[in-house]
């Protein structure tokens, strides 16, 4: 009897015990910045960002408004400016899998609005890195896949009503036209270096997909993840006369030219 007093006591202890006892909130996933082994109750998971580095060059150059350019056709001339949008990162490793960012953000619309990917960023000269979404990578990576240009879905997006902090936002270099909608490319450059030369100034709205495959990218776990742009814009006009190729022609070259003149890496 006594036995079994004891043990009705025990278990009143163990399930008032129980009862006090509360599990402990934080992410368990091993592929997250805010990882918590001690957490038995999995939430708020957080991932690791994704960092552009940009590198601008003429040639073997640091890129400079003022320098002065010589094309393969001898012209020297100037390119004084340019503004472009990249997005659509996908990250591939070996096995194919992709990763894309998480994050989402809503742009109003003539209808309603639309959901795009936070993976949009707006490039000029200044531009050293910028940060976008979070990708949660799990493997190394072998495959980096981005375009020229912001995602097709946003051609109807209300530009006035988007906030200022967005890169679709109305910016200073507008790369928004009435009627045509956003431009994947700005770019001025003159016809010559004399003091009254002309300068051009060239709209591309192409987008322009570019794929860079068997690289070696090591994952880190949970950790930030950083890949370097390096982009020549002295090949951008490689075979361009700068004096006589009309706008269309300068466009397709360019199209074709900036396939060529980009190298990406690791972030040192």
């Amino acid at each position: 009897m006594n036995n079994i007093k004891i043990l009705i006591s025990l278990g009143l202890v163990f399930l008032l015990i129980s009862s006090c006892y509360e599990k402990k909130e934080g992410c368990l996933d091993i592929y997250a910045t805010n990882f918590d082994a001690q957490a038995d109750k999995s939430c708020c998971c957080q991932y690791p960002k994704l960092a552009l580095s940009f590198n601008h060059v003429l040639g073997a150059n640091i890129y400079n408004e003022t320098d002065t350019v010589t094309n393969d056709l001898g012209q020297a001339f100037k390119i004084t400016s340019f503004t472009y949008y990249l997005s659509g990162f996908v990250l591939k490793d070996k096995d194919g899998n992709s990763f894309t960012t998480s994050d989402t953000f809503h742009i109003p619309t003539v209808s309603s609005e639309i959901i795009v990917k936070n993976d949009i960023a707006i490039v000029r000269p200044g531009a050293v890195s910028l940060i976008l979404g979070s990708f949660s990578q799990k493997d190394d990576i072998t495959d980096i896949q981005f375009q020229f240009g912001p995602p097709a879905e946003v051609e109807e997006a209300l530009i006035d009503l988007i906030p200022s902090s967005r890169s679709l936002s109305r910016q200073p270099d507008t790369m928004y036209t009435p009627f045509k909608g956003y431009a994947s490319i700005k770019i001025k450059y003159t016809t010559d270096i004399t003091s009254d030369a002309l300068e051009k100034t060239i709209y591309i709205y192409d987008k322009i997909p570019l794929d860079f495959n068997n690289i070696v990218y090591p994952l880190k776990i949970a950790s930030n993840s950083c890949i370097t742009i390096l982009n020549d814009y002295k090949y951008w006009f490689h075979n361009v006369d700068v004096k006589l190729d009309d706008e269309a022609l300068v466009k397709v070259k360019i199209i074709d030219n900036i396939k060529h003149s980009i190298l990406i890496k690791q972030c040192d």
